[in-house]
């Protein structure tokens, strides 16, 4: 079963922008990683101030986003068919305009062939 946190960063962002110390980021890139699981190909738990991923391969752009409910977002992002061909991608996550992680998912390996597009999403939970 995937793990998924909302980072100690992130919700010192949210306090400072609730009592309005400063703007509160948007979200800008999701992160790819293969650092997300052990040797059984199981989620690793995720630590509340892990602020990178364990093994990042590469960053782009959000494609876009849901919002899903009154305190859920859901951020999208496609790997093209020549992005990390032949890798195996077992963690994600968001990135903010400062460039600080905000959220982690880790997940079992999802196995990137080069004739396909596979498109990976992460809610942000408040």
């Amino acid at each position: 079963m995937a793990t998924s946190i909302t980072t100690k960063i992130a919700k010192e962002k949210l306090i400072k922008a609730r009592c309005g110390e400063k703007p509160l980021p948007k979200v800008m890139k999701i992160a790819f990683g293969n650092g997300g699981t052990n040797e059984a190909n199981e989620p690793l738990e995720i630590d509340l101030d892990q602020s990178s991923l364990n093994s990042e391969l590469s960053r782009k752009n959000i494609d876009g986003y849901n919002i899903t409910a009154y305190n859920k977002c859901e951020y999208y992002c496609t790997l093209t068919e020549q992005e990390l061909v032949n890798e195996k991608i077992t963690e994600i996550a968001l990135i903010d305009e400062e460039d600080d992680v905000i959220a982690i998912r880790n997940f079992k390996a999802k196995y990137k062939d080069n004739d396909m597009q596979l498109r990976f999403c992460i809610e942000d939970e408040f």
